[in-house]
């Protein structure tokens, strides 16, 4: 009989857990209702080559500059599995589980090779990390390649989409 009785009573911590947690991403969901326009879609380029595709995995969005504030709009906070295209109209982030988007390379603000992103901590340089504006809300998106050896070259072939849009800028 004890021992039904604590079982009842972890199933029923653990039920009161999950629903907290639900109600939790659903709250950052509202405060988050500003971001309302949709991501943009990912362009038809890729048929037409120019874009060298990585795969990898989509750690997720923040907030920029506090890497533990998920974004959850837009299903920006789930992270997957992940191709990165860089053409020269902007990123391309095609989720095959998730909605994909694409970031025009007039909202880049830039790229950098970081330890953490998203609440998940690497080594150095264990995730590339893309700064960009959604929706007049500045954000960080986490990127990590199968081959981390590729992080540079990524970054790399960022910058000159970055570096156009601060000279259209000024």
């Amino acid at each position: 009989m004890t021992r039904a009785v604590l079982v009842l009573i972890v199933v029923a911590l653990l039920a009161l857990v999950l629903v907290l947690m639900r109600r939790g991403w659903l709250s950052r969901a509202r405060q988050q209702e500003q971001i309302t326009r949709p991501l943009p879609v990912p362009p038809d380029l890729l048929a037409g080559g120019g874009a060298i595709e990585s795969s990898g995995r989509y750690v997720g969005t923040t907030v920029e500059g506090d890497w533990l504030a998920r974004i959850v709009v837009h299903d920006l906070g789930v992270p997957s599995s992940a191709s990165v295209s860089v053409v020269a109209e902007g990123l391309c982030i095609n989720r095959p589980r998730s909605s994909s988007f694409f970031v025009p390379a007039q909202a880049l603000q830039g790229a950098r090779l970081d330890s953490a992103a998203c609440g998940k901590a690497y080594g150095p340089g264990g995730v590339v990390v893309v700064s960009w504006m959604l929706g007049g809300q500045s954000v960080d998106t986490g990127i990590r390649l199968d081959d981390v050896r590729s992080h540079p070259k990524l970054v790399a072939d960022l910058e000159p989409l970055c570096a156009a849009r601060e000279g259209a800028i000024q």
